[in-house]
Parts: C-alpha cells; sequence; structure tokens
C-alpha cells in the first residue's frame, strides 16, 4: 500500500494498520466497494466476512468531480472530523465518527447503507413525515450548543476560530451566495426561464436583498453550522417510531447564522414539491391562501388521482409511468363555520398556471383571479340581492416578491404577513391530512397546533 489516495486494494492493509478499526471489521474477509458519488471524495463501504462494517471517507487533493485542474485543500477532512465530533455531542441525528487519520485525511464512520439518502426518499414519494422535525431538532441542538448562549465568551471564540473553513467557504460564497443572483457562465439555465431570471438579476432590491444574505454568512458567527444541509446530506431509515435520521458529510462546517442551514434544507424541500403532483405544486398555494385569507383548515375529505398514465421523459425520447397525481378536488372544514370546496387540476387545457378564489360572506364576496396578471373584483349588498362585482386596483403596498418575501423571513424584517417556516409546515401537514383522505375515503382531522 502506497501512501496518498486509497483503492479498494489498498483498504484491507489500511484497516488492518488502524488499531481503532483492525478489531471492529475483519481485514482478512473484508470486502470493499468504493462507492463515491459526490463531488469531492473517495468513499468505501467495507463488510467482513460476518457482516460487521464501517464506512471509510478519503479527501482528495482536488475536486473530484472535475480533477487535479482545480485543487482542493485536504485538511477540509480534519475540519469534518472536528464538526462531527461537536455535533455528534450535541444531537443524535449525526452520523457517527469512528477513527480519524491525519496523515491519509481519511474518516471512519458508522455503515449507515441500510439507510436511505432523504432526497432519493422524496424524489420517489415515499414516506416523509417526522423527518424535518428530526432536521428540526438537530439544527436547534447544534445552534444552542455551540454558540456563545452555551459556551464562555473564550471559549466560543476559540471555536469559532478553529472552524475556519475558508476554501470550503469560498465555494459556497460563489455557488449559493453568489452565482445564482449575478450570474455566472457555467450557471445552466432552462431556455423557458432565461427571460424571468435576466429580469430578477436585472432587479436592484433583489441583488441587494441577496448580497445581504451573503454578507450575513460572511460575517455572522452564530453557531458551528453543518454548511451543506440538504436532501442529499441526510439519510434516513424507517418512519413512525422507528424512523431514523442521520446527517452526514458536514465539511463545509464553519461558524455562520443559522438561517444558512435552515435554508438549504428548507430550499431542497421547496425543489422537492415542485416536482410534486397538483397538490403537492398548486395545491400547496392555494391552502396557504385559504389559511392567510379566511382561517385555519381543520377538517379535509379529498379525491386526487393520474389522468395521464405516461408522459415523455425530460432527458430523452421515451415514455415514462406517471406516480404523482394530475388533479386533487377536496372540501374542508375552516375556522369560524367557514366551509370550501377546492378544484386543482393540471388538466385544465389552455389555462396555464390560473387560480380563482371565490369567498362568500353575508356582506358581499371576493374574487380574485391570477391568469397572467392579479385582478381583485368586489360585490357588497344585501344577502339575496345580486351584487354587482366591480374590479379594483391592487395596491403595490399588498404585492410582494417572493425573494424579498423570505428575505425578510430569515431576516426578521418586514410586515409580519410573509409566509413563515411554520406556514410550511402547517401546510406540509395540511397535504399529509389530504393524502391520508383520499388513500382511506373519508374525512381526517388535522392536528390542533393553532
Amino acid at each position: 500500500m502506497t501512501e496518498g489516495a486509497l483503492t479498494p486494494e489498498d483498504v484491507p492493509a489500511y484497516i488492518a494498520s488502524r488499531v481503532t478499526l483492525r478489531d471492529l471489521v475483519d481485514p482478512g474477509t473484508l470486502t470493499v466497494s468504493e462507492v463515491g458519488d459526490g463531488n469531492l471524495n473517495l468513499i468505501f463501504i467495507c463488510v467482513d466476512g460476518g457482516g460487521r462494517s464501517l464506512v471509510l471517507k478519503q479527501a482528495l487533493p482536488y475536486v473530484r468531480l472535475v480533477g487535479p485542474e482545480w485543487p482542493m485543500t485536504e485538511a477540509r477532512a480534519a475540519r469534518e472530523a472536528a464538526a462531527i465530533r461537536v455535533h455528534g455531542a450535541l444531537s443524535p441525528h449525526v452520523c457517527r465518527l469512528i477513527d480519524f487519520d491525519a496523515d491519509r485525511h481519511c474518516l471512519a464512520l458508522e455503515d449507515l447503507s441500510d439507510h436511505q439518502v432523504f432526497r432519493t426518499r422524496l424524489n420517489e414519494g415515499g414516506p416523509y413525515a417526522g423527518v424535518a422535525e428530526r432536521i428540526g431538532e438537530l439544527v436547534a441542538d447544534i445552534a444552542f450548543g455551540s454558540s456563545f448562549l452555551a459556551l464562555t465568551e473564550e471559549e466560543f471564540r476559540n471555536r469559532a476560530a478553529a472552524a475556519a473553513n475558508p476554501e470550503l467557504c469560498a465555494i459556497t460564497e460563489a455557488l449559493v451566495c453568489t452565482e445564482p443572483f449575478l450570474g455566472a457562465d457555467r450557471n445552466s439555465v432552462r431556455p423557458s426561464l432565461e427571460q424571468p431570471l435576466a429580469g430578477l438579476q436585472a432587479d436592484p432590491a433583489w441583488i441587494a436583498a441577496a448580497m445581504e444574505m451573503k454578507r450575513s454568512f460572511l460575517t455572522a458567527q452564530e453557531t458551528l453550522l453543518h454548511g451543506d444541509l440538504h436532501s442529499g446530506s441526510v439519510f434516513v431509515r424507517g418512519d413512525g417510531d422507528d424512523l431514523s435520521v442521520k446527517a452526514f458529510d458536514s465539511e463545509f462546517a464553519c461558524y455562520g447564522p443559522v438561517g444558512v442551514d435552515l435554508g438549504m434544507m428548507w430550499a431542497n424541500m421547496a425543489f422537492a414539491a415542485c416536482r410534486a403532483g397538483a397538490l403537492g405544486d398548486l395545491g400547496s398555494h392555494m391552502l396557504d391562501l385559504t389559511r392567510f385569507l379566511v382561517g385555519e383548515i381543520r377538517e379535509v375529505i379529498c379525491d386526487a388521482g393520474v389522468i395521464t398514465k405516461r408522459r415523455k421523459r425530460l432527458d430523452s425520447d421515451e415514455y415514462g409511468e406517471v406516480d404523482v397525481d394530475d388533479y386533487c378536488h377536496y372540501m374542508a372544514k375552516i375556522d369560524n363555520n367557514v366551509h370550501g370546496v377546492f378544484q386543482i387540476t393540471r388538466m385544465a387545457f389552455g389555462r396555464g398556471n390560473y387560480q380563482r378564489i371565490e369567498i362568500y360572506g353575508s356582506q358581499g364576496g371576493l374574487i380574485y383571479e391570477l391568469d397572467g396578471e392579479e385582478r381583485l373584483y368586489v360585490g357588497d349588498g344585501p344577502v339575496g340581492n345580486k351584487a354587482d362585482y366591480r374590479q379594483v386596483d391592487i395596491p403595490d403596498d399588498c404585492r410582494s416578491d417572493q425573494m424579498e418575501s423570505f428575505y425578510e423571513l430569515v431576516t426578521g424584517q418586514g410586515d409580519g404577513l410573509s409566509a413563515t417556516i411554520n406556514d410550511g409546515y402547517i401546510n406540509q401537514l395540511t397535504i399529509d391530512a389530504l393524502l391520508q383522505s383520499s388513500e382511506e375515503r373519508r374525512w381526517v382531522e388535522l392536528p390542533q397546533l393553532i
């Protein structure tokens, strides 16, 4: 075995040379598989003849995805090992570190092959109830336990200084905080999105909000972040009482604002929702608007299904099976004796992203339409009389850009009317109840969270 990058053939002798590892698995009966599919590292799953196993993760001196022409410090392995030790002491939802070899930049980790990457489960439409709660517990435990609230001032400053990770932070600063907002040659943009993206990148307010977030990432040392927490860096296994959630790949760890880990995961959950069916996509917006305009939804009954069984794949001319709903119709019982009927479909020919909301009360009614442009109609008069609905202008201060709202959310600014993380959580619980109702063909009550 030579120094440098390990190969599957090298691994048994390497494990035999490590005092902390050679009694955990039998090097003489070891089966080694290199499974690294990420951008940076070598990953080896090592299983002996008795079924005992562990994982080796070795940092290379370059970005694996690109090659030696993009050098990358191997010191990131030591930083990741240090972060895992801190995070693992604070939360049970962290992949366990067994050993770290500073000379070979190699971590030995518990084998989570019986788990599934959370992103894969989301893409497959698998169960996700409870996962967000576990991730929330992880972020909360780390946010408090590595902050000045739990440490002395001197220890806090020493830890923040020791966790400096400039090379990996530079990647985040470029690929997350800068290039999506200002543009870059290596960005990949679908033709249909080029025009709206150009409009955003020419919007001074949008850019200013993005740069303010970047400034916060560079200057706010609040807690020891995971740094790259998303659905691809979380393992899950089982569900219900048997659910296991473990975060891994924390080589981007550094001290920074708590909102980074929350935002990364929130964005990935949103991406998963974007590829969901009519309910997870169009329906989620309607649920949020209902709660904003009328009140809390308490009970639902739903019918959802697939009309178009096969669609052309995006990556080829072949057709694939469709397993997400095309339509979702449901009724809801809402606070204050309000009853709602909702129709959501992807099969409304020629309508595109069309929305129409009608709200009727004892003193009149409101109609809101979105079909390229927004329109609001108001009708009032005594009950029983025909009301003449008239269009009214929507004031500019009642309009809000999505990115601006998100910025106000993470900075605690704004008028308090923007959706919050808790709103998204309640929205997801409502979607879960609707799916349960469709499967079980019955009314389903929502948890009393409000």
